[in-house]
């Protein structure tokens, strides 16, 4: 991350640039109810011994772990275990094999009574689903995309392009929000997807010295081909 002194007044560099803008996190309401649920969890498990957070790729489960790192380290007193991609557990041979990958997991959280948080795609479900008793002491946590066809997620949706347009360091914050329909048809309404997009589109406008973020930019850049 580029981080500067607040006497210093020379000009950021394109790579710093680009560094603030790949660090940045917009805070949206699908990103706080995850992070207040998990959190939660952590702090009231209830006797679970493992925490399943789930949702689309490229909802922004990366990012919600990061976040949740970082309040870890800043308490010191909560301790947990997280694993991202967790449902690559589940590419097993067979459902033998996968049952034995879970009660490992399972032993695990038990014997160190440490809450195991596991964050993955709705795959990490069916693994879950491998033991009744694993379902019957466990979190679950639903991290979803913002979808078409709710006014409010939509309305979000678009306050979050227009958050990121105005953390792009260019002399004309771009309008983002103005071309709403074509970012969600290409991001299908996942915060994840949107930010590499727009992390890509943002180091072409750079590399040019653009003075905004043009149809040209993010074009070039398209995350899926309508």
């Amino acid at each position: 991350m580029a981080i500067r002194r607040q006497d210093d007044q020379r000009p950021l560099s394109k790579k710093e640039k680009l560094d603030l803008f790949r660090d940045c996190t917009v805070v949206h309401p699908h990103l706080k109810k995850a992070y207040s649920e998990f959190l939660h969890g952590v702090n009231n498990p209830g006797g679970a011994s493992l925490i399943f957070l789930f949702g689309p790729t490229g909802v922004g489960k990366t990012t919600l772990l990061r976040q949740i790192m970082k309040k870890i380290l800043e308490e010191k007193s909560m301790i947990v275990f997280l694993t991202d991609e967790a449902q690559r557990f589940s590419k097993m041979a067979n459902s033998s094999r996968q049952q034995a990958q879970m009660d490992a997991i399972q032993s695990m959280a038990s014997m160190t009574g440490i809450l195991h948080g596991l964050f993955g795609t709705y795959e990490l479900l069916e693994f879950r689903n491998l033991s009744a008793q694993l379902s019957r002491r466990s979190i679950d946590i639903h991290f979803p995309r913002y979808r078409a066809d709710c006014a409010s997620d939509l309305v979000e949706f678009q306050r979050v392009l227009k958050s990121f347009g105005e953390k792009m360091t260019l002399d004309s914050p771009p309008l983002l929000e103005t071309h709403w329909e074509y970012f969600y048809e290409r991001s299908i309404g996942c915060v994840g997807i949107l930010k590499d997009w727009l992390t890509q589109a943002y180091c072409k406008a750079l590399e040019e010295n653009s003075s905004t973020l043009s149809e040209q930019h993010w074009q070039q850049r398209c995350t899926l081909h309508i």
